[in-house]
């Protein structure tokens, strides 16, 4: 909720990078994350250029836009979000199945999430973003580009098999080097369930 509105007017507004920009929230697993999307034009900007710009929005976000009224702000709407009785038997049974299907069971989940919200500092959201966005090599970020068609180029009059690669960008300062290396020294981590 935070990243929504910034993400959105300095990506898409300000640097005008693409018509669809945005951002989600990743739990998998019990592992926290968020994804950025921005879908541009391969003509107008390379995929390199929108990435330094999403990683310069993220090396900023914490000091430009984590204020104390913002972060107090976003954790009264999401707690009356979650106070919000279930309109519909379909919402009910969608969030009680999700606890049973995630093997938590924690069915009070919303009343706990918003005791937690009320007591929430903008110190303790400071410094759970911190490590996320940092840009040192701690932190992990998978960057995907997908390019489409050129200009010219009927879909409908290709009958031919495409070939697709996978390439890796090696120009980043962050990149993957060695994809066997990297994944020899990946720490597994056992699945998180949250019952209190």
């Amino acid at each position: 909720m935070l990243m929504e509105e910034p993400v959105f007017d300095t990506l898409r507004t300000q640097e005008q990078l693409g018509y669809t920009v945005f951002n989600t929230l990743r739990n998998t697993h019990g592992v926290l994350g968020f994804s950025i999307t921005v879908n541009t034009q391969a003509t107008k900007y390379t995929a390199e250029h929108v990435d330094e710009r999403i990683e310069n929005f993220l090396d900023q976000f914490v000091l430009n836009h984590l204020h104390e009224e913002k972060v107090l702000y976003a954790a009264n709407s999401l707690a009356k979000l979650k106070v919000r009785a279930d309109v519909t038997l379909e919402e009910e049974v969608s969030r009680n199945w999700n606890e049973i299907v995630s093997k938590e069971y924690l069915f009070n989940r919303y009343e706990k999430e918003v005791v937690s919200l009320a007591e929430i500092k903008v110190e303790d959201v400071v410094e759970y973003f911190k490590p996320m966005l940092s840009t040192s090599t701690s932190c992990r970020k998978l960057s995907v580009h997908i390019l489409g068609y050129k200009d010219g180029v009927d879909e409908k009059e290709d009958k031919e098999e495409k070939v697709f690669n996978l390439n890796l960008l090696k120009n980043n300062k962050h990149s993957i080097k060695d994809i066997q290396e990297f994944k020899s020294k990946l720490e597994k981590h056992p699945v998180l369930y949250i019952t209190e």
